[in-house]
């Protein structure tokens, strides 16, 4: 394998390029490491980690949440990837051996994967408002995540979460055949965070590329406005079952 460590360098992204083996032969990968936090400037800490000590097993839960198109994302090709273990399996084949935190504690990569078949790794179910308009798709606001009690907090609509998450309602659109072209992808962004004990932990994987993070607001902490803004003007997608194909795309 011919990775090579992230270089050292304070930019809007950092990004390489580099051949990875799988277990579905080489691939060509383009990794892109960027920052949705503070200017978007991506400064790199001191101290490497390579990505076997990547810790996935508190963000298995999470990426089913992208399996099955039963909620409103990005949504990875079932046909590829029957179980959150076979998502986890390519991550770790594909990232970059080396990576390096940002200042926020984070790592933000989107790794564009591009096998000999051209195969689509999913859907990317984040799109602006007003192309989905334009191709005549409604949007609608919602509660993307179950479980939550409707709430209103600074004059945004939205619910309460046990974790004691506010989340407000999402922009969300069906998608039809019309628009699916556009949503597939070979892109897949991880999200990796430092936690308490300076390991690597992955918060979330989706297909398609690294967006600020869905605006919270908790007891200690108020919302995000790089995110409220970015995502007035975005919108979630659901994938209904006659909008996905049904055979691998070459």
């Amino acid at each position: 394998m011919t990775h090579e460590a992230f270089p050292e360098t304070e930019q809007h992204e950092i990004a390489m390029r580099y051949i990875a083996e799988t277990a579905r032969g080489l691939v060509w990968v383009a990794a892109t490491q960027v920052s949705t936090r503070g200017n978007g400037c991506v400064e790199l800490t001191d101290g490497a980690f390579g990505r076997e000590a990547v810790d996935f097993t508190g963000a298995a839960d999470h990426l089913s949440i992208h399996q099955g198109r039963a909620i409103a994302g990005s949504q990875f090709n079932h046909l590829l990837f029957p179980n959150t273990r076979s998502i986890i399996s390519l991550l770790e084949e594909v990232m970059p051996a080396s990576m390096r935190f940002d200042r926020y504690g984070m790592v933000e990569l989107t790794l564009e994967v591009i096998s000999p078949g051209r195969e689509v790794l999913g859907y990317s179910g984040v799109m602006k408002v007003a192309a989905l308009e334009e191709a005549g798709i409604e949007v609608t606001k919602g509660i993307r995540m179950p479980g939550g009690d409707p709430a209103e907090e600074d004059g945004i609509p939205g619910a309460w979460y046990p974790d004691g998450r506010f989340v407000p309602k999402a922009n969300i659109a069906v998608a039809t055949l019309a628009i699916l072209e556009t949503a597939e992808t070979n892109k897949v962004s991880v999200i990796i965070e430092r936690d308490a004990e300076q390991r690597p932990v992955v918060l979330t994987a989706h297909p398609g590329e690294v967006a600020p993070p869905f605006p919270i607001k908790t007891a200690s902490e108020a919302f995000s406005k790089i995110s409220l803004d970015y995502w007035v003007e975005h919108a979630f997608v659901i994938f209904t079952e006659s909008s996905t194909p049904d055979t691998v795309q070459q």
